[in-house]
């Protein structure tokens, strides 16, 4: 890679459905050697957190002075890196993983390599500079557009992902894609309902009745989510690698967030019941609120005789697919609301995905699953109610081979423990 000076590539992910509309200027960072490029350049590695390279002496006078000589192998490690560029712009990075707790001790340290710098002259063929992402881009973008305009110099593009990812020979980096599976979900959680939600956010804003104030509130939520979730993605976080105080962070972050875009989602779609169904609707979650008693897992809407609930498609186009409901009990019938009426929804299965039962051997939480086939792409939601028909009491009798004690009383399915 740093012989063909591919260091820095374009990642161009599904080209066979969006060409290059998706590419993603990518920096390879490695670890190890003067070569490194992912925390300190060698020989500055001093920080509270990191104490390879220390001590760190700046004072001339002292016996034990070495900095002047760091900058040195520092120049010449950096003459070696350019052979590896493309451009004559290098992104060093001057920090690492929880670095930067005594934040002075590192500024002063770069404030006095980039004054020696400059002193040994070495600022004559390469100019040594605080930097930040976004002013490296901007420099890699007039070289794309500018320099290489008229010329056949290009990035090398890369199609496939970059797993496996090995620090060092046969260590592999594997074990997050199980570490923290909670924080994982509520990520995913927080994405799913935030993508199921572009459309009614595009549809607001299509709005003629809606002023500008509104419309650039509505876009500066979306993109404070979307904020958020990025920083989700970051490679301690989405792993659940980091320490627990910082993915208890996470977590409540994916979870607060979740629950703001349920919020809005209930606000515009009960907008859209109104206006499509003729239903008015008071309260809409997004959620049926389950907690954990001490013997019991409970849920308030459990009581209702019925409830509705609201299937969105959230693309504008044709479908017909199966979607999996929650339930708060198992005794229940549909009906779809069809132009104001009540169809009796005759095929659907209900299953439980493990025994949920109170502590008086009731389910409290179960499954449905049936077909929503959206036939008309203008058609955003489907309303559904569901009738809960009460808690079965009669006894549920085992077949003649059940060798077991245990009882289940209060279920029409033939479970036996």
């Amino acid at each position: 890679m740093r012989s063909q000076k591919k260091k820095t590539q374009v990642w161009r992910p599904h080209e066979e459905n969006f060409g290059s509309q998706k590419d993603i200027l990518a920096l390879n960072s490695d670890q190890g050697g003067i070569l490194g490029s992912y925390c300190w350049p060698a020989g500055f590695w001093a920080d509270t957190s990191y104490m390879i390279d220390t001590p760190i002496i700046l004072n001339k006078n002292d016996p034990g002075y070495n900095f002047e000589q760091k900058v040195r192998s520092f120049y010449e490690g950096m003459i070696s890196y350019f052979e590896t560029e493309k451009t004559n712009h290098a992104y060093r990075p001057f920090g690492c993983d929880m670095a930067f707790i005594e934040a002075s001790i590192n500024y002063r340290i770069v404030d006095s390599l980039i004054a020696t710098w400059n002193r040994l002259g070495f600022n004559e063929t390469i100019e040594l500079m605080y930097s930040t992402p976004t002013r490296y881009i901007s420099e890699i973008k007039n070289v794309n557009n500018n320099e290489w305009k008229n010329t056949t110099k290009s990035w090398s593009i890369r199609r496939d992902d970059t797993f496996p990812y090995a620090q060092n020979p046969q260590q592999y980096w594997n074990g997050f894609f199980t570490s923290r599976p909670h924080i994982k979900k509520n990520i995913r959680d927080l994405t799913t309902t935030l993508h199921s939600s572009q459309r009614l956010i595009s549809q607001q804003v299509l709005r003629t009745d809606l002023n500008d104030t509104e419309k650039h509130s509505l876009l500066q939520y979306q993109t404070n989510v979307l904020d958020q979730l990025g920083n989700m993605m970051h490679h301690d976080a989405i792993t659940g690698t980091s320490t627990a105080k910082v993915m208890g962070d996470f977590n409540d972050r994916a979870t607060e967030f979740r629950g703001r875009v349920l919020d809005m989602n209930a606000k515009y779609l009960r907008e859209k019941i109104e206006q499509h169904h003729g239903i008015k609707v008071n309260n809409l979650q997004g959620t049926l609120d389950y907690y954990q008693t001490w013997k019991s897992l409970v849920s308030p809407f459990s009581h209702y005789t019925e409830l509705l609930f609201v299937v969105q498609n959230p693309s504008q186009q044709l479908r017909e697919e199966f979607m999996e409901v929650q339930l708060p009990y198992y005794n229940y019938t549909i009906f779809e609301v069809v132009n104001g009426t009540e169809v009796e929804v005759k095929n659907f299965d209900k299953y439980l995905p493990r025994t949920w039962l109170n502590s008086n051997r009731t389910i409290v939480k179960s499954y449905a699953q049936l077909l929503a086939n959206f036939t008309d792409t203008h058609e955003l939601t489907k309303l559904y109610i569901v009738k809960n028909k009460g808690v079965l009491h009669q006894h549920n009798y085992p077949p003649a081979s059940y060798k077991g004690h245990a009882e289940i009383w209060n279920l029409n399915l033939p479970i036996f423990l």
